[in-house]
């Protein structure tokens, strides 16, 4: 029923404009962060947090907002807890170089490890070198001229999967 609130002005409530509107959908959502980990500037599809952490790792402990805390994942679980399904996520960095570890042995450096993305996640990969439990294989070893051969590695044993070549 309408009711004049003023001359020539009436207003009618009905009962549709009492209906509160559904959720906004979440469904595709783009956010960009930093992360601890991941790789950097390149766009990520997730659908789902746990596929988050993976991915770009645990955030760390809230400061105060002005201390560079991570922001991806933080916002990743936000975004996953409200019902997003499908997320275009960009992990996002100043240019941090990929943390690397030289593995030593009795003649000197012998191995560059290289972590596989930037940030401090690399910082805290262990490395642990233990005695081979197998014997190894040899691929492409080539030994030139006649004289007697040393081999580069020892003991060989007989495989299909050595591959040895003398010239």
């Amino acid at each position: 029923m309408s009711e004049m609130i003023l001359p020539g002005t009436y207003i009618e409530v009905r009962p549709e404009g009492l209906i509160v509107p559904g959720r906004v959908s979440v469904n595709n959502v783009g956010v960009a962060g930093t992360a601890g980990k991941g790789s950097v500037d390149t766009p990520i599809i997730l659908s789902s947090y746990t596929e988050a952490r993976e991915v770009f790792g645990d955030y760390d402990a809230w400061v105060d907002g002005a201390s560079d805390e991570l922001t991806l994942v933080r916002a990743l679980e936000q975004i996953f807890t409200f019902g997003a399904t499908t997320v275009w996520a960009v992990r996002i960095a100043n240019g941090e170089a990929n943390a690397t570890y030289m593995l030593g042995s009795a003649s000197g450096p012998c191995v560059n490890l290289l972590a596989k993305s930037a940030g401090e996640w690399g910082n805290a990969i262990e490395v642990n070198v233990t005695a081979a439990d197998a014997h190894s294989f040899i691929s492409n070893e080539q030994h030139n001229g006649g004289a007697a051969i040393s081999l580069n590695y020892t003991p060989i044993v007989q495989s299909a999967r050595n591959r040895i070549t003398h010239f």
